[in-house]
């Protein structure tokens, strides 16, 4: 208990000293320093909300600029007739009443013919 018991005083000196400053006798010589340090912390905790909201504004400026130089990429590649008939449409079967058969002979005269089977 020894060991700590320098460490507890000064805290509790500390917490005294804050209490009285922060009580309305921060104008007082003696709370020069608790000034000092009070504008600092508060000077301190405003530059990092500022940072942190023009972190996020600037974010969202990027993504915004990726966006746009996405879609203009989008439109210098081709038309949109173009993109929409080549627009890939999912895993679906393009014609469901095709037995086991007649789906794989579809497959192989696709691939022999040397075009990818459509899926629409």
């Amino acid at each position: 208990m020894g060991l700590i018991e320098p460490y507890w005083a000064d805290l509790k000196w500390l917490a005294f000293y804050t209490q009285y400053c922060a009580g309305g006798n921060i104008d007082k010589p003696f709370c020069g320093d608790f000034r000092f340090w009070t504008i600092g912390a508060a000077a301190g905790i405003g530059a990092l909300v500022i940072a942190v909201i023009a972190w996020r504004i600037a974010g969202s400026l990027r993504e915004s600029y990726e966006n746009w130089r996405h879609r203009k990429a989008l439109s210098a590649v081709a038309d949109a007739e173009t993109i929409e008939k080549l627009r890939w449409v999912g895993d679906r079967v393009p014609d469901v009443n095709l037995s086991r058969e007649e789906l794989a002979d579809k497959f192989r005269n696709a691939i022999k013919a040397g075009k990818s089977f459509p899926n629409r």
